[in-house]
């Protein structure tokens, strides 16, 4: 199978998992450690005859593994930033010179790369439990490189150098403090300035990379759990409050039991008249939510209707995030922010 592939079947059931999940899962912040390997693929690479012939050495590449880790930090659902330590171990599948042909090489004959970088990603959620991460890092790495051929070592040598790479994959939230992941990874280095064995010849290896790789991350911090909706007390004659999922706007059974008892109470008031103002919390754009407020607040005024109230005694507005009930930072989930107010005007 194909490194393509392999990550679109990674993506295909990462979509999968994600449209199966029902609950509103929230994401964990603070530190966290995550581990992972998969195969690793390298680009063929063309060097100067090692051999003191004339020519140049094409360079092929066995399939290989990586090993990764990380240490990091997520600031908010969207944000992390993290130190990665990785090993990447590939064979050499063969050297030929180009003008005289196949050079065989032993089963010695490979080239490693030992990583340090820091990474900055992004998370974006696209449902419940399934985030589409891309990011990128930098930093350096030891390349260290081994070309063996029958009765002697033509090349032995390493560097260390600087390296950076490009990520992107999906993330799948298993338990408050688990998550599964999925991810491409282009790995490279600037180019590793090793000394031949034989012949006196520095050699320019180039190591570009593309990596499938799986793993788990652990946060050492829960998740707040979400806040459960109050009840709303009744007052002499409102406000009242009902609440709603994260990016929904269906009533949920507690929401009809309230604006059935703010009908009741207009009733007894002797009036019927109602404004109904939407809100949401800070996750998303602002006309993303201002959009979905007014939807919170047309489908009250659908209830208010089919409890009996007249469509022309009920105003409408949405806040988007503007008016708070609880005052948070952008891109926070917050239970009672996900709200409409029934008032009498």
């Amino acid at each position: 199978m194909t490194l393509k592939r392999v990550f679109l079947a990674a993506l295909v059931a990462g979509g999968m998992i994600g449209s199966a999940a029902a609950d509103d899962m929230e994401r964990p912040t603070g530190f966290y450690l995550s581990g992972g390997g998969g195969a690793n693929f390298l680009d063929r690479d063309t060097i100067p005859n090692i051999l003191g012939a004339t020519g140049n050495h094409n360079i092929s590449y066995e399939s290989g593994w990586l090993g990764i880790g990380a240490l990091g930090y997520k600031f908010d659902e969207t944000l992390r930033i993290e130190v990665e330590l990785g090993y990447r171990d590939n064979n050499i599948q063969g050297v030929s010179n180009l003008p005289v042909g196949p050079t065989l090489v032993t089963n010695s004959s490979d080239v490693t790369a030992f990583s340090q970088l820091v990474n900055v990603i992004f998370d974006i959620p696209i449902s419940e439990r399934v985030d589409v991460s891309v990011g990128g890092g930098v930093g350096g790495a030891l390349v260290d490189a081994q070309i063996a051929i029958p009765g002697t070592v033509a090349l032995n040598d390493d560097q260390y150098g600087f390296a950076y790479q490009a990520l992107a994959g999906l993330t799948y939230q298993l338990f408050p403090r688990w998550q599964a992941v999925a991810e491409y990874r282009y790995f490279a280095t600037a180019g590793s300035d090793l000394d031949a064995s034989l012949v006196p010849l520095e050699v320019e290896l180039d190591y570009d990379s593309h990596a499938a790789v799986v793993g788990l991350r652990y946060f050492f911090n829960a998740p707040a759990a979400p806040a459960p909706a109050p009840i709303p007390v009744a007052q002499d004659i409102g406000p009242w409050i009902v609440f709603f999922d994260f990016d929904k706007s269906n009533i949920r059974p507690d929401a009809a039991a309230t604006i059935s008892t703010a009908v009741a109470q207009a009733q007894e008031a002797e009036t019927l008249r109602f404004r109904v103002t939407g809100h949401t919390d800070t996750v998303g754009s602002s006309a993303y939510n201002d959009a979905l407020s007014l939807r919170r607040a047309e489908a009250v005024k659908a209830e208010l209707i089919r409890l009996g109230v007249p469509a022309d005694e009920i105003v409408i507005s949405g806040a988007g995030f503007g008016d708070p009930l609880v005052s948070t930072g952008p891109g926070v989930r917050e239970q009672q922010n996900r709200r409409a107010v029934i008032e009498i005007p």
